[in-house]
């Protein structure tokens, strides 16, 4: 599977090599990996390379918009995105009978909706840093981007060091969240995810950093508490950061738990 430049509605975009969707090919099980809003999927790569170490066949999928520019990203919406994961996971769809989703940040909320429509190839779904509330989210924060809006279309993501702002452009992700992109995936966390979480009946894995500086922990305990799936499972992972994919040690964990996971699914493991 290869992934070209696109036509955005700002015109003619190259995606960032580092932003390139992957395909790893293993076993019969596939894996779609899902990124967050603003992020790249270039930052998977190792998750992905030790899931296709297991075993697994694993797509890491790039969101519409993303690694590409600021302008790209502001001309999509959460249509697009979910439109996306449904044609990323049709075409891994034609190596692998049976898929797991995994979706990080926003991603995570994508693929919790995709689940929700239960459809019978999906084995399992797993989130990692899922976003329902972010840390920022409350209603003083909401009304300072609304100000701050009038401004900028843009608000930098925290935390971003000189050093890191590099290795940001390499893999395409955005230093920036355009601030009506950030409107828009609290509306479709509210409109799409929260209101449908008990009708979700796959086996759910919801793995969390506690001490995220990005979302706030409630969000994984709310999915959890709320998912509909007889079998689901709450994970805390050590450390402090948004982004554990970059994190080789909780790449480590993050797939020992997921093995671990789906081994305990009745009548399923991790290859059958």
């Amino acid at each position: 599977m290869n992934t070209e430049s696109e036509q955005s509605l700002t015109g003619s975009t190259i995606v960032a090599p580092g932003a390139q969707e992957f395909f790893l090919s293993g076993g019969p099980v596939g894996v779609l990996v899902i990124h967050g809003y603003g992020g790249s999927i270039g930052d998977y790569r190792k998750f992905g390379e030790a899931l296709r170490q297991r075993g697994y066949t694993v797509l890491g999928m790039r969101l519409t918009g993303h690694g590409q520019s600021l302008a790209a990203l502001r001309a999509t919406t959460s249509v697009d995105w979910q439109a996306s994961v449904m044609a990323a996971a049709r075409r891994l769809r034609e190596t692998c009978r049976d898929i797991i989703v995994i979706g990080s940040s926003f991603g995570g909320a994508l693929a919790l909706n995709y689940a929700r429509q239960a459809p019978d190839h999906l084995r399992a779904v797993v989130v990692v840093n899922p976003a329902v509330r972010y840390r920022a989210g409350g209603k003083v924060q909401t009304l300072a981007l609304k100000l701050l809006r009038l401004f900028t279309k843009d608000y930098r993501k925290p935390g971003i060091s000189t050093a890191e702002t590099a290795r940001y452009r390499q893999l395409g992700s955005m230093t920036h969240w355009p601030i009506d992109g950030i409107f828009e995936t609290y509306r479709y966390i509210q409109r799409m995810v929260l209101p449908h979480l008990g009708k979700i009946l796959t086996p759910t894995l919801v793995m969390a950093i506690d001490d995220d500086p990005i979302v706030h922990s409630d969000s994984a305990r709310i999915i959890h508490d709320l998912i509909g799936a007889a079998k689901k499972k709450l994970v805390w992972l050590p450390g402090k950061t948004h982004r554990p994919f970059r994190d080789d040690h909780l790449v480590d964990v993050m797939v020992q738990e997921i093995e671990t996971f789906l081994d305990s699914l009745p009548s399923v493991n991790s290859q059958g």
